[in-house]
């Protein structure tokens, strides 16, 4: 019983010894970044039926535009992408993952980042918001 438990415990080790090495790399580029992010800015139409929005990492604030022209500002994480797009009468705007699978394993998460929807005034069908 001893003997089991013990090589268990070697094996562990060994796991854990891997799974460090194979998250350094990240752990080194997200200390290089520095306080890197990238930028999205798109204007919208002016109507949509129905509105889906799913973010993973962004903080997410939807408003009524001042200006009159609806937009999407959004500041993300360069393991971060947002995707806009308009179709059929319903706007998607989605937050993907870029990282690899063995880059989710890391010690440092990437860094939040926002979404800022504004939209003209008026009704809108259907918000749909998903957020991890």
């Amino acid at each position: 019983m001893k003997k089991t438990l013990c090589i268990l415990a070697v094996l562990l080790v060994i796991a854990g010894g891997v799974l460090m090495l194979a998250t350094f790399p990240t752990m080194l580029s997200e200390y290089r970044r520095n306080d890197s992010y990238t930028a999205y800015s798109e204007n919208l139409k002016t109507s949509y039926d129905s509105i889906e929005i799913s973010t993973i990492n962004a903080n997410l604030t939807v408003t009524n535009t001042a200006d009159g022209i609806p937009a999407v500002d959004a500041e993300t994480d360069p393991a971060f992408r947002v995707d806009i797009e308009s179709k059929d009468g319903k706007l998607m705007i989605e937050e993907v993952d870029l990282r690899k699978w063995y880059q989710k394993i890391g010690i440092f998460s990437p860094k939040p980042g926002k979404i800022e929807v504004r939209l003209a005034d008026g009704e809108y069908s259907d918000l749909n918001v998903e957020s991890d």
